[in-house]
Order: C-alpha cells, then sequence, then structure tokens
C-alpha cells in the first residue's frame, strides 16, 4: 500500500493532536482497514500481517523517506484513516479502531489515510471489531 502525502490532511491530524492534548489525551484514534484469518485473528486484507491487541510496530524504520519512496509517496508503515468517517467513506469494510500518538505520526495522505511507525489496539476494541466481522458475516449467509 502506498500512502500519497497530502500537506492539508497532514494539519488536520496534527490539529486532532493538538485538540486531544488539550483535553488531556496523548492519543488520536485512527482506524485500520482489517478482514480476519481462520482463526479469528485481525489481519490487513492486502499483506497479510496480523494485528493482535497491544502494540503493533511497522516495518518501517524511520520517519523519514526512504531511498524506495519517490516523491510524495511513502510505502513502508501502518496504513489507516483518520477519521471513522473518511473510512467508511473510501473504504467501508471492516475496521479496528486504534491508538494512535504524535510520536509515531509519519503523514497525512490522500483520500484521508495516514501514517504510523506504530499503533496501540485495545483488547476491547479489537474484541468489538472481531464481533462485528463475525456477526456481519453470519448475516451474509445466513441470508
Amino acid at each position: 500500500m502506498c500512502l500519497l502525502y497530502s500537506e492539508k490532511e497532514t494539519r488536520l491530524i496534527k490539529r486532532r493532536f493538538a485538540e486531544a492534548k488539550k483535553n488531556d489525551k496523548n492519543y488520536i484514534t485512527c482506524y485500520k482497514w482489517i478482514n480476519l484469518t481462520r482463526n479469528d485473528k485481525i489481519r490487513t486484507p492486502l499483506y497479510n500481517r496480523v494485528y493482535k491487541p497491544g502494540w503493533n510496530k511497522s516495518n518501517r524504520k524511520s520517519k523519514e523517506h526512504t531511498p524506495n519512496e519517490f516523491g510524495n509517496t511513502y510505502e513502508k508503515g501502518i496504513h489507516l484513516y483518520s477519521t471513522l468517517k473518511k473510512f467508511l467513506l473510501y473504504a467501508d469494510t471492516y475496521y479496528v479502531a486504534c491508538r494512535c500518538y504524535e510520536k509515531d505520526f509519519v503523514a497525512g495522505g490522500e483520500d484521508g489515510e495516514c501514517l504510523f511507525m506504530k499503533v496501540f489496539i485495545t483488547k476491547k476494541d479489537y474484541d468489538e471489531a472481531v464481533k462485528r466481522i463475525v456477526r456481519r458475516q453470519e448475516n451474509i449467509t445466513n441470508d
């Protein structure tokens, strides 16, 4: 997956971090596009990477552009949607809420995407995402 840098989205996310600090929160919530493995573990649809409750680290070594990234694109890292509304507008599939911290923020991208070095998934958000997917899949098979 490749993130196309957007200065506007980057500014919006930085503003969200500032608002969170005013409210004594040190993170914002973003949304990861997911699916389930056969044994009910959350994974990414494109790269089949499994996510778990707790910290999930990316394969990105630094926030700076790597030699393999050209112009205003970013490749490695954890790609998310900055708000649930944007996720539903562009992805409209399964998601898990992730806690994202400013120190791990890399860039904002087109279509409401954002990129982080690592994210935190609470056990509650993880379990809710699994239940939501299972319920939806059961509804599909019962129709």
